[in-house]
């Protein structure tokens, strides 16, 4: 009970910084030259339906909280929010990072999301893709992250409960290729040569790698694939293969 009410404190000093400005004021702020796609995301998705969970436990754990001081937490774009089965949410500034660099070079047809979580990236992405379909592992997780979807009206995504790579094998024909692949879970970073065959011609893959990098793949075409490293400084929770 005491951990969890300083580290709320702590995270009360960071959003302090950011008082005053919208959560997509801040990500314009903090990330220049983000695409005006993404900025539009994060202003017609409210983070605070996808973060129930948190809110649960703030007035648990912390009685004397104000609705002012949770919101302010919600709506910073570096704080990363506890979420069901032990997880995080993604800070919101490197979401929009990830989807920046995830940018097909081609049309924004079908993205694909493995690690969904709360469902919240899938809602972000879905306002900028003509369809998304986002796998999550843990059962409960993704049927709340579903619930989630349907209270933000979102219509063109689906969250799956399923293991991201096993489902891929037995969808792709069906429902891929994918002009973006966002990962939101850390694997080694040879993973990425298991992923790129499921991207389209100009699809792009985002993932986080064991190591704290973040990488990007780009399709250039059937053959040619581009490999790049964003940064070196991310923190995910390992993902599971199988």
């Amino acid at each position: 009970m005491g951990s969890f009410a300083e580290s709320f404190a702590k995270l009360l000093k960071i959003a302090e910084a950011f008082r005053g400005k919208t959560l997509p004021d801040q990500i314009r702020m903090m990330h220049t030259g983000i695409d005006s796609r993404i900025y539009a995301a994060f202003s017609q998705i409210d983070r605070k339906l996808f973060v129930g969970p948190f809110i649960q436990t703030v007035s648990q754990y912390v009685p004397y909280a104000t609705r002012e001081q949770i919101d302010s937490l919600i709506y910073c774009c570096g704080i990363a929010l506890p979420i069901e089965a032990q997880l995080n949410t993604s800070q919101p500034l490197l979401m929009a990072e990830m989807y920046q660099n995830g940018l097909p070079v081609g049309a924004c047809t079908k993205a694909l999301e493995i690690g969904a979580g709360c469902g919240y990236g899938t809602a972000l992405l879905s306002k900028f893709y003509d369809h998304v379909y986002g796998v999550e592992i843990d059962k409960n997780l993704a049927r709340q992250a579903n619930a989630n979807l349907k209270a933000a009206n979102i219509g063109n995504a689906d969250i799956i409960h399923d293991n991201g790579f096993k489902w891929m094998k037995k969808n792709v024909i069906k429902l891929g290729p994918f002009d973006t692949i966002i990962v939101s879970a850390a694997f080694p970073e040879d993973v990425y040569s298991k992923l790129v065959p499921y991207l389209s011609i100009g699809g792009r893959l985002v993932m986080p790698t064991i190591t704290s990098k973040l990488i990007r793949c780009t399709r250039k075409d059937e053959k040619n694939i581009m490999w790049e490293e964003i940064r070196s400084d991310v923190d995910f929770v390992n993902g599971k293969m199988k």
